[in-house]
């Protein structure tokens, strides 16, 4: 595979390396069970682990002994003893020096209040998520992200049957996700592990003991009802409202509004297991005008897939919901590949109802528009039609036209037709 990159977590390395170099302390954050620790304990000293109520206990009596030890030093799950933030801090100010601590954190922090200062200046923050398919060592990594926003990309020719990816593959992939935890396994295996993960983060307090603070006077089983709804719609943006409603209908929960709906999904975003998914908004000289609203994502899809008790022969049986599936996969790879060079994606829609799945913007806000498809005949038409029209209306509005225009597609061939327009499999990108 040209290019491509074992599980070793290279992009990640050499994140947390630069960051280390120009910052006192390192924060390395994400759901747990993405590997954070493992990353952290490449480049440090020593450490403490937050694992236990004795150790809890401890962290919260005396958080300045828990900065002593060689550095760089690790202190894991952090926000569980607030404190610790403003110890690091003061430290930092009296003796500062580059790399000294790395923390880490599964979840927000337990006490924000008693966090007395940003940490601007001192902190850099590193967004842990699970694994691309670059990652994996499961993508031919021909073209790159940042060369198409850079316009230096070229498009090398892939027939259908030089790439590997089939739809039962793909759907393995997704119902799997980028746990490592699951890599590496035979598909079946893979997909028991996420499935019994992710239940335990949601049934099993015990096992995670992170998301007690934002569960006090809550249920589990309202949270689990919430995220199960949020499966149900995954790839779309429907409202809250919709989904309190759905909660409703089914019996569960009577007397369920949008309000207490959206409480709950603020936890599962605390939890970093949802993440919220921001509207792209020019500034139109027409009539139209962008939504703003934000939608939510999938930490990783393969989340969606264990609270639906799902599986890869359910989402080849369900093609509607394949799609939408697939929808929050590729936002979940897009974004993951962004943050290699500072980037981000969001998405457009405005009130003509023209709407494109991805933006992809670089730190320069140069933009590149992606439509996500199930490659066939039909779908990929589609969507070239509406990229067009958008990079149409752009030019008309007087804002810089796209510097690409990309149909992000589930399998099958690769090229750039005659109109500009890149047709390119989810595994053949790289960063």
């Amino acid at each position: 595979m040209p290019g491509a990159k074992g599980f070793a977590r290279e992009r990640a390395e050499f994140a947390a390396s630069e960051l280390l170099r120009c910052s006192g302390c390192l924060l390395v954050r994400g759901p747990k069970g993405v590997g954070k620790r493992t990353l952290a304990r490449k480049f440090v000293a020593s450490e403490f682990g937050i694992e236990t109520e004795s150790s809890l206990l401890y962290a919260r009596s005396d958080p300045a002994s828990l900065l002593l030890g060689a550095k760089p030093r690790l202190i894991s799950e952090w926000q569980m003893a607030s404190d610790i933030w403003n110890y690091i801090k003061k430290d930092l100010d009296r003796e500062f020096s580059f790399g000294k601590y790395i923390l880490t954190q599964s979840t927000y922090p337990a006490e924000p209040e008693i966090i007395m200062h940003s940490g601007a200046g001192r902190m850099a923050a590193l967004e842990l998520g699970t694994a691309t398919l670059y990652d994996a060592n499961e993508s031919l990594a021909l073209i790159s992200l940042q060369d198409f926003l850079e316009g230096k990309a070229d498009v090398p020719l892939l027939g259908p049957d030089d790439n590997p990816m089939t739809l039962p593959r793909l759907a393995e992939i997704i119902c799997r996700g980028g746990w490592p935890f699951s890599l590496g396994k035979d598909a079946s295996e893979g997909i028991r592990r996420t499935g019994a993960h992710v239940r335990r983060l949601l049934i099993e307090e015990s096992y995670f003991p992170e998301a007690a603070p934002f569960l006090k006077g809550r249920s589990v089983e309202t949270l689990r009802l919430v995220l199960t709804a949020m499966a149900r719609n995954v790839g779309k943006e429907a409202r809250a409202s919709r989904m309190a409603a759905e909660i409703r209908s089914s019996g569960a929960i009577p007397r369920f509004d949008e309000e207490t709906f959206a409480s709950y999904r603020r936890i599962l975003e605390k939890l970093f297991l949802v993440r919220r998914a921001e509207a792209w908004a020019p500034l139109l000289k027409s009539a139209v005008r962008p939504m703003t609203s934000p939608s939510y994502r999938f930490a990783d899809t393969s989340i969606a897939c264990a609270a639906l008790n799902g599986g890869p022969e359910g989402l080849l049986k369900d093609f509607p919901a394949f799609d939408a599936f697939f929808h929050d996969f590729a936002y979940h790879e897009l974004s993951e590949y962004a943050l290699c060079f500072g980037g981000e994606v969001r998405r457009y829609r405005d009130s003509s109802g023209l709407k494109v799945d991805g933006i992809l913007l670089n730190s320069r806000r140069e933009y590149g528009a992606i439509q996500i498809r199930i490659c066939n005949s039909k779908n990929i038409d589609e969507a070239k039609r509406t990229l067009l029209a958008f990079q149409e209306k752009m030019t008309q509005n007087g804002i810089a036209p796209p510097k690409f225009l990309m149909i992000l597609t589930s399998h099958g061939f690769m090229f750039r037709d005659s109109d500009g327009v890149t047709i390119a499999p989810i595994n053949c990108l790289r960063p």
